[in-house]
Order: C-alpha cells, then structure tokens, then sequence
C-alpha cells in the first residue's frame, strides 16, 4: 500500500480533538478491530464478509442456495477464513444482489459496517466503499462520524469498554472478546505513544 493512504500522527490528532478524546484510544480500537492496517498488501481495502448480515438483507432468500454466504449469526463463523477468501465470497455475494452485498461487509481500518454508511454520512453504500477505498484518511473520517452518531464517542472517551463495544460490535461483542481487547489495546498505547 502507496505511504499516501496510510495516517500520519497529524490524522489521528485531528481525529481525538474532533471526538474530545486521545490518540491511544483511537488507536485501541484500530488495532482490534483491523490489527493497524486498512488495505490489505495487494492493495484492496481489508473486508469482513458477514453472511448473517447478508441473510438479513436479502430476506433470506439464499439459504437453501448459497449457504456459505447467507446463514444464521455464528461465533467462530468457519465460512471466515480472513479477507481473501472473503473476497471470494463477496464477488459471488454481488453477482446475487450487489448492494445487499457491500451493506453486509465491514471496511477498512476500523471496520465499520456497510450497512451502516448513513451514520458515515455517505447517501449510499457504493458512495461509503468508493470513500474509504481512497485511504485510511477516509477510513478515520468514517470511524468518527459513525462513532458522534450512534453517540459512542462518550463511551471511547470515558473508556467504559463494554458499552463501546456492545454499541460498536453489537449483542455478540463478548464472543470475540472486544471489551477485554479494548482495554489491553488502550493501555499498550498509552505505554507507547509512538504506536
């Protein structure tokens, strides 16, 4: 990935003064959620395929067809087997209904869910994708506006974890144990600032 989509440290300032909150807490949640980088080594922004969220978006429909692509919520879902393989999964997901597709993956640095592209202030969900496949200054943008409006910047700011990631990651937050993630991200970065 080209130096000129990464965030600079000028980025992740703009973006704690913007949610009143510090960098290393910004940070945290970067690293869980994407382990600090926003595309993957060939370029392509970093995906997360979630098939409950497709079943939901297309009623179900492709159950019986396509089970590996829409199927009930599952902790350790073995159908994510990291973002190449989800790509996969998503051009055959977009080949069935495209929209419905980029509104059931999560993008970039801080994985923020297509659904979801109102809350970033985009008028649709190709408009959102388009955005943050630019760089990772998109991706910060898009992380703040969606934290201020689903009124989580409080909870990152206050450092209250689980309501952080209850509201960030929903009801199944614990299956992948965010709110202990969170934490031990959080405190790493305050031990390293350059981090």
């Amino acid at each position: 990935m080209s130096a000129d989509k990464r965030l600079t440290l000028a980025d992740y300032q703009a973006a704690a003064s913007l949610l009143r909150t510090g960098v290393a807490e910004i940070r945290a949640v970067r690293d869980v959620e994407s382990s600090g980088y926003g595309f993957l080594p060939d370029g392509r922004i970093l995906i997360r395929f979630e098939g409950h969220r497709f079943r939901k978006e297309t009623g179900r429909k492709y159950d019986k067809t396509h089970p590996t692509l829409s199927h009930p919520y599952m902790a350790n879902c073995p159908y994510n087997k990291g973002p190449v393989s989800d790509y996969g999964r998503l051009a055959t997901a977009m080949a069935l209904d495209a929209t419905a597709a980029l509104l059931s993956c999560s993008w970039g640095l801080f994985q923020v869910m297509g659904d979801e592209y109102w809350r970033c202030g985009y008028k649709n969900v190709h408009d959102f994708v388009d955005a943050l496949k630019t760089g990772e200054a998109a991706q910060l943008m898009a992380f703040c506006r969606f934290l201020i409006s689903k009124k989580l910047d409080d909870e990152l700011r206050d450092h209250e974890w689980d309501g952080l990631a209850y509201g960030y990651n929903g009801e199944n937050y614990r299956d992948n144990k965010y709110h202990i993630k969170l934490p031990r991200a959080y405190a790493w970065h305050v031990a390293h600032p350059e981090g």
